[in-house]
């Protein structure tokens, strides 16, 4: 299964925030909308990621949490974070989360994003696509399909 074929089954709408709105503004969206990861525009343009990951990592390391912080300062900035291929299949993709330790890839398409992707996003379709799998399977062994 194609990772487009993903994409199709997930709201069209790619969460995303300013770059210089606070992390306080970034967590209220992320709660509101039970996210775990924020796409992050500067000028219109995709320019990092900002997850739940990165809040915590930059809250320790400061050992506070200051209330002018803004997204730009915890964010992954484009470039630096794993980014994934809309032509991919679902398992690359997984295999390329694992390997990477992230639980969410921006996926592009000739340079376009076109979607963002979680672990869980992955797991539930494969699930799905193995489940299917299974009720075929026993359909021909029963000789009903």
């Amino acid at each position: 299964m194609k990772i487009t074929n993903l994409l199709a089954k997930k709201p069209e709408d790619i969460i995303r925030i300013q770059s210089s709105q606070t992390l306080k503004e970034a967590l209220e969206v992320m709660n509101q909308r039970r996210i775990g990861a924020l796409m992050v525009e500067k000028d219109g343009k995709i320019v990092g990621i900002m997850t739940e990951r990165d809040i915590l990592r930059n809250i320790h390391k400061l050992q506070c949490f200051k209330d002018n912080m803004i997204v730009a300062d915890i964010m992954m900035p484009k470039g630096t974070f794993i980014e994934g291929d809309a032509s991919s299949d679902l398992q690359t993709v997984m295999q390329t989360m694992t390997d990477k330790k992230v639980r969410h890839l921006p996926i592009f398409d000739g340079g376009k994003m076109v979607g963002l992707v979680s672990i869980g996003d992955v797991i539930k379709s494969l699930l799905e696509a193995t489940n299917d799998e299974n009720q075929l399977l026993k359909g021909y062994i029963a000789g009903t399909y």
